[in-house]
């Protein structure tokens, strides 16, 4: 890693410290890191599937908790739509029913024959 982008990465820090710093790859981050813990001690390295993040203050890792517990959140919503979807496709094998509309779906209305 060049001085300038250690620079680049340690004035966006510095302006923004309550903010942490997404790095695109595993060793931009892990160069980064040893760089800005010259200067910050307290530098944190967060490294996740599909992010790596570093931050230098406590606010910053909060923001990241945060935005975990928010998609987290987001993805307990998901599996209950499909927990719901799944019940509603097992009764449709498991009864004498012929058809299975979704909560989301309005059921068409047959006229009598």
């Amino acid at each position: 890693m060049t001085q300038e982008r250690l620079d680049e990465i340690l004035d966006r820090l510095e302006k923004s410290p309550e903010a942490p710093l997404l790095i695109l790859t595993d060793h931009e981050a892990l160069e980064a890191y040893e760089g800005v813990r010259r200067t910050h001690k307290e530098a944190k390295l967060l490294v996740m599937k599909g992010m790596r993040y570093i931050a230098i203050t406590e606010a910053a890792v909060k923001r990241i908790l945060e935005q975990l517990k928010r998609e987290r959140l987001q993805y307990a919503r998901t599996v209950e739509i499909y927990d719901k979807e799944i019940q509603g496709v097992m009764e449709l094998m498991e009864t004498d029913r012929k058809r299975y509309f979704s909560p989301d779906c309005v059921e068409p209305v047959f006229r009598e024959k």
